[in-house]
């Protein structure tokens, strides 16, 4: 009796363990397909702000690939699935556009990707001011410096520099969230500076980036926004995070869409 309810247990706790799995893996899948929309979204601000061609926005969507590199899913046939379609994607960027700049520049977003998360002896994650640094670097060449490579148009450092801040200011958020969660062996940025303090920083930066950008009402209309996710943004809030904060540049891109008309 006694060792089939051992047998009937572990039926269950594997059950349990498998629908567990299923779900974390779910939830991966659906907060990758939100940065996904966050990484298009960076591409059409660029777009907009240079009046590049919707031919080089789709070719510089090829470098989304490199994106996954440090959020992989702890499975091995998506990270295959993840690692195949990849390299699918850089050798028909390669093969299709790149110019001697942007392969170089999206060879080094692809090094710093790629050796984020790795082991403690070798990896950016590691370390916490320069994690901030590296993955926001990736995301300002691949969604803003590569799409002016490809269309050989003049590279606008402030500009370029704006928007490293302002991816900044996300992931700095983004730690914040993840303050409770973090392993104790894991530096953060918030676990050097008090969350509260950090925030502060923010809250002053972010109209100074808001203004930099954009004119009268729409820098008006992103300052409140920023402003919003940054008070709203609380250690352990990751599902506020996700979805808010992960929802920048689209709000961003919104008022780009406007200023047009």
């Amino acid at each position: 009796m006694l060792s089939t309810n051992l047998i009937i247990y572990k039926q269950l706790e594997a059950q349990a363990s498998n629908r567990m799995q299923k779900s974390i893996s779910s939830q991966l899948i659906s907060l990758n397909s939100l940065t996904a929309l966050a990484f298009a979204a960076n591409f059409l601000i660029t777009q907009i702000h240079f009046q590049l061609s919707p031919q080089i926005l789709a070719l510089s969507c090829l470098t989304i690939c490199v994106i996954p590199a440090y959020q992989f899913i702890k499975t091995q046939k998506v990270n295959v699935l993840i690692a195949a379609v990849s390299g699918m994607a850089i050798c028909l960027f390669l093969c299709t556009a790149a110019n001697a700049s942007s392969t170089s520049a999206l060879f080094m977003a692809i090094v710093f990707s790629v050796t984020y998360n790795r082991n403690p002896n070798f990896g950016w994650r590691n370390n916490p001011f320069s994690k901030v640094a590296i993955v926001a670097l990736v995301w300002t060449l691949t969604t803003v410096l590569i799409p002016l490579l490809l269309a050989n148009t003049t590279v606008d450092l402030p500009y370029l520099i704006l928007r490293f801040g302002l991816f900044c200011l996300q992931i700095l958020l983004f730690e914040i969230a993840d303050l409770p969660t973090d392993i104790r062996n894991t530096r953060s940025i918030p676990q050097l500076f008090a969350a509260r303090f950090l925030k502060l920083i923010l809250a002053v930066c972010a109209p100074i980036l808001a203004y930099l950008l954009e004119d009268g009402v729409f820098a008006i209309l992103l300052t409140a926004y920023l402003l919003f996710v940054i008070i709203r943004t609380k250690p352990g809030n990751r599902c506020f995070a996700d979805v808010f904060v992960e929802a920048v540049p689209l709000f961003y891109l919104i008022l780009k869409w406007i200023a047009l008309f």
